[in-house]
């Protein structure tokens, strides 16, 4: 009987292993599947809010507040894409466009900054 037993054993055994061996693989590659879906669909995200004009628009006001004086509900998300009243920025480096608050802010601080050197 227990001879029986010792080739019922040694007769499945290469059963299990080749099981066990696509069963393996197949996780592998259900992991690199996976991993690969993730990345596909985050870089298809991240192009998808590269389309967002907003920072671009001269309507765009760089405050957390009123983010567009336009659309200030739509700014900054995925609505955004293809607005009608997008206006290019001609020239992002001059001062009129800065936020007022910021001008103000730097007035401020140049202006503390001359009156403690003359002391």
């Amino acid at each position: 009987m227990s001879h029986l037993m010792v080739l019922q054993t040694n007769s499945s055994q290469p059963i299990s292993v080749t099981f066990c061996f696509f069963l393996a693989w197949l996780l592998i590659l259900l992991i690199f599947w996976s991993t690969w879906a993730v990345v596909k669909d985050t870089v298809d995200q991240a192009a998808q809010l590269h389309q967002i004009p907003c920072a671009r628009c001269q309507f765009f006001t760089h405050s957390y507040y009123l983010k567009c004086t336009v659309h200030p509900s739509k700014a900054l998300s995925e609505e955004a894409i293809g607005c009608p009243d997008f206006q290019a920025v001609t020239n992002p480096y001059t001062a009129s466009s800065l936020v007022p608050s910021q001008t103000a802010h730097w007035r401020q601080k140049t202006s503390r900054s001359k009156s403690t050197r003359r002391v």
